[in-house]
Protein backbone atom coordinates (compact mmCIF):
# COMPACT_ATOMS: atom_id res chain seq x y z
CA UNK A 1 0.00 0.00 0.00
CA UNK A 2 1.25 3.31 -1.11
CA UNK A 3 2.73 5.68 2.12
CA UNK A 4 0.24 8.29 0.90
CA UNK A 5 -2.34 5.85 2.09
CA UNK A 6 -1.62 4.59 5.13
CA UNK A 7 -0.67 8.11 6.59
CA UNK A 8 -4.94 8.93 5.78
CA UNK A 9 -5.76 5.58 7.39
CA UNK A 10 -3.89 7.42 10.38
CA UNK A 11 -0.19 5.14 10.29
CA UNK A 12 2.72 6.58 11.81
CA UNK A 13 6.07 6.22 10.66
CA UNK A 14 9.58 5.57 12.02
CA UNK A 15 12.38 6.33 10.07
CA UNK A 16 15.76 5.03 10.75
CA UNK A 17 18.53 7.19 9.01
CA UNK A 18 22.47 6.58 8.06
CA UNK A 19 25.01 8.25 10.94
CA UNK A 20 24.81 12.56 10.13
CA UNK A 21 28.55 12.40 9.52
CA UNK A 22 28.25 10.34 6.73
CA UNK A 23 24.94 11.63 5.11
CA UNK A 24 23.00 14.46 5.94
CA UNK A 25 19.47 12.10 4.69
CA UNK A 26 18.50 12.48 8.44
CA UNK A 27 17.99 15.88 8.87
CA UNK A 28 16.26 16.32 5.18
CA UNK A 29 14.09 13.80 7.03
CA UNK A 30 13.00 15.80 10.03
CA UNK A 31 12.94 18.61 7.56
CA UNK A 32 9.92 16.89 5.82
CA UNK A 33 8.39 15.71 9.16
CA UNK A 34 7.64 18.69 9.71
CA UNK A 35 6.16 19.40 6.77
CA UNK A 36 3.16 16.96 7.38
CA UNK A 37 0.60 16.34 9.86
CA UNK A 38 1.30 12.45 10.11
CA UNK A 39 2.74 11.54 13.26
CA UNK A 40 6.88 10.36 11.42
CA UNK A 41 9.89 9.88 14.20
CA UNK A 42 12.92 10.37 12.82
CA UNK A 43 16.45 8.98 14.35
CA UNK A 44 20.09 8.97 13.53
CA UNK A 45 20.95 5.38 13.92
CA UNK A 46 24.26 6.42 14.65
CA UNK A 47 25.69 3.72 11.98
CA UNK A 48 25.67 2.97 8.78
CA UNK A 49 25.31 -0.07 6.11
CA UNK A 50 23.96 -3.04 7.44
CA UNK A 51 24.48 -1.97 10.68
CA UNK A 52 22.00 0.10 10.28
CA UNK A 53 20.04 -3.03 8.62
CA UNK A 54 20.29 -4.99 12.31
CA UNK A 55 17.79 -1.94 14.01
CA UNK A 56 15.22 -1.70 11.00
CA UNK A 57 15.23 -5.84 11.47
CA UNK A 58 14.96 -5.44 15.02
CA UNK A 59 12.26 -2.87 15.11
CA UNK A 60 10.46 -4.43 12.82
CA UNK A 61 10.23 -7.68 14.98
CA UNK A 62 9.01 -5.14 17.84
CA UNK A 63 6.59 -3.13 15.81
CA UNK A 64 4.70 -6.39 15.12
CA UNK A 65 4.76 -6.95 18.90
CA UNK A 66 3.11 -3.53 19.58
CA UNK A 67 6.10 -1.94 20.59
CA UNK A 68 5.75 1.87 21.21
CA UNK A 69 8.03 4.66 19.59
CA UNK A 70 9.61 5.23 22.71
CA UNK A 71 10.43 1.28 22.67
CA UNK A 72 11.36 1.36 19.02
CA UNK A 73 13.95 4.41 20.35
CA UNK A 74 15.51 2.27 23.59
CA UNK A 75 15.67 -1.11 21.21
CA UNK A 76 17.77 0.77 18.35
CA UNK A 77 20.21 2.44 20.40
CA UNK A 78 20.81 -0.81 22.56
CA UNK A 79 20.67 -2.30 18.85
CA UNK A 80 23.41 0.22 17.82
CA UNK A 81 25.60 -0.68 21.12
CA UNK A 82 26.07 -3.98 20.59
CA UNK A 83 26.96 -3.41 16.43
CA UNK A 84 30.42 -3.29 15.33
CA UNK A 85 32.07 -1.93 12.13
CA UNK A 86 35.29 -2.13 11.49
CA UNK A 87 36.59 -1.10 7.64
CA UNK A 88 40.23 -1.66 5.99
CA UNK A 89 40.98 0.40 3.68
CA UNK A 90 43.35 0.17 0.68
CA UNK A 91 43.77 3.40 -0.92
CA UNK A 92 43.83 6.51 1.19
CA UNK A 93 43.26 8.91 -1.86
CA UNK A 94 39.38 8.81 -1.12
CA UNK A 95 40.09 9.58 2.57
CA UNK A 96 42.42 12.07 1.78
CA UNK A 97 39.70 14.02 -0.60
CA UNK A 98 37.23 13.73 2.12
CA UNK A 99 39.16 15.76 4.19
CA UNK A 100 39.67 12.56 6.60
CA UNK A 101 43.35 12.05 6.16
CA UNK A 102 45.92 14.96 5.34
CA UNK A 103 47.62 15.36 2.41
CA UNK A 104 50.83 14.65 3.42
CA UNK A 105 49.62 11.76 5.39
CA UNK A 106 47.91 10.95 2.33
CA UNK A 107 51.12 10.92 0.71
CA UNK A 108 53.05 9.12 3.02
CA UNK A 109 50.54 6.49 3.37
CA UNK A 110 50.95 6.07 -0.20
CA UNK A 111 54.71 5.74 -0.02
CA UNK A 112 55.00 3.21 3.24
CA UNK A 113 52.14 1.36 1.68
CA UNK A 114 50.21 2.24 4.99
CA UNK A 115 46.61 0.83 4.78
CA UNK A 116 43.98 2.17 8.08
CA UNK A 117 41.86 0.74 10.06
CA UNK A 118 38.27 2.54 10.58
CA UNK A 119 36.38 1.93 13.48
CA UNK A 120 32.75 3.29 13.67
CA UNK A 121 31.18 3.83 16.93
CA UNK A 122 28.54 6.07 18.04
CA UNK A 123 27.89 7.76 15.15
CA UNK A 124 31.62 8.18 15.14
CA UNK A 125 34.43 7.31 12.47
CA UNK A 126 38.09 6.69 14.24
CA UNK A 127 41.49 5.36 13.07
CA UNK A 128 42.58 3.20 15.85
CA UNK A 129 45.48 1.00 13.82
CA UNK A 130 47.32 1.37 10.77
CA UNK A 131 49.52 -1.00 9.02
CA UNK A 132 52.07 -1.74 6.32
CA UNK A 133 50.82 -4.13 3.20
CA UNK A 134 48.71 -6.73 2.89
CA UNK A 135 50.24 -8.95 5.77
CA UNK A 136 49.56 -6.25 8.43
CA UNK A 137 46.29 -6.05 7.35
CA UNK A 138 45.82 -9.62 7.51
CA UNK A 139 47.09 -10.13 11.29
CA UNK A 140 44.62 -7.38 11.99
CA UNK A 141 41.55 -8.70 10.50
CA UNK A 142 42.89 -11.98 12.62
CA UNK A 143 43.35 -9.75 16.05
CA UNK A 144 39.43 -8.61 15.45
CA UNK A 145 38.01 -11.83 14.72
CA UNK A 146 39.46 -13.00 17.97
CA UNK A 147 37.96 -10.49 20.16
CA UNK A 148 34.97 -11.32 18.40
CA UNK A 149 35.23 -15.27 19.41
CA UNK A 150 36.25 -13.94 22.82
CA UNK A 151 33.44 -11.24 23.11
CA UNK A 152 29.38 -11.68 23.76
CA UNK A 153 27.73 -14.77 21.22
CA UNK A 154 27.86 -13.05 17.38
CA UNK A 155 24.53 -13.00 16.07
CA UNK A 156 24.87 -11.89 12.98
CA UNK A 157 27.99 -11.07 10.72
CA UNK A 158 28.27 -9.04 7.11
CA UNK A 159 31.16 -7.90 4.41
CA UNK A 160 30.66 -4.84 2.79
CA UNK A 161 33.27 -3.74 -0.09
CA UNK A 162 34.66 -1.80 -3.01
CA UNK A 163 35.84 -4.17 -5.31
CA UNK A 164 37.81 -5.97 -2.73
CA UNK A 165 38.10 -8.84 -4.65
CA UNK A 166 40.51 -11.69 -3.45
CA UNK A 167 40.98 -9.85 -0.10
CA UNK A 168 36.84 -10.07 0.67
CA UNK A 169 36.91 -13.87 -0.14
CA UNK A 170 40.21 -14.28 2.52
CA UNK A 171 38.07 -12.13 5.24
CA UNK A 172 35.00 -14.16 4.33
CA UNK A 173 36.87 -17.64 4.98
CA UNK A 174 38.49 -16.23 7.97
CA UNK A 175 34.80 -15.36 9.37
CA UNK A 176 33.67 -18.49 8.21
CA UNK A 177 36.19 -21.03 9.92
CA UNK A 178 35.53 -18.90 13.27
CA UNK A 179 31.82 -18.50 12.71
CA UNK A 180 30.55 -21.69 10.46
CA UNK A 181 27.13 -21.68 12.02
CA UNK A 182 26.48 -17.94 11.15
CA UNK A 183 25.98 -17.21 7.46
CA UNK A 184 28.19 -14.37 6.36
CA UNK A 185 26.18 -11.83 4.20
CA UNK A 186 28.19 -10.29 1.83
CA UNK A 187 27.25 -7.34 -0.22
CA UNK A 188 28.89 -4.43 -2.56
CA UNK A 189 28.62 -1.07 -0.80
CA UNK A 190 26.45 1.80 -1.60
CA UNK A 191 27.97 4.63 -3.26
CA UNK A 192 27.69 7.13 -0.89
CA UNK A 193 30.06 5.15 1.36
CA UNK A 194 32.33 4.10 -1.07
CA UNK A 195 32.50 7.36 -2.09
CA UNK A 196 34.21 8.08 1.23
CA UNK A 197 36.39 4.69 0.93
CA UNK A 198 37.80 4.48 -2.64
CA UNK A 199 38.35 1.09 -3.97
CA UNK A 200 39.55 -1.71 -2.39
CA UNK A 201 37.88 -0.99 0.81
CA UNK A 202 36.92 -4.43 2.86
CA UNK A 203 34.44 -4.00 5.78
CA UNK A 204 33.62 -6.23 8.58
CA UNK A 205 30.01 -5.52 10.61
CA UNK A 206 28.92 -7.81 12.93
CA UNK A 207 25.94 -7.83 16.04
CA UNK A 208 25.92 -9.54 19.36
CA UNK A 209 24.03 -10.48 22.02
Amino acid sequence: MPLIALARMGAKFFCINMMESLSGTVHAAEQAATMTETKVTVLDSDTTDRCLGYQVLEAAKAIENGATVEELITLCKDVQKRSKIYLGIDNVKNLVSGGRVSRFAGMLSGVLNIKPMLYVHDGVIDIPAKVRGTKGMHKLWKDIIAEMQAGPKVKMIGISHVDAGSEMEWLKAQLHQAFPEIEILVRTTVPVIATHTGEGANCLLYYTE
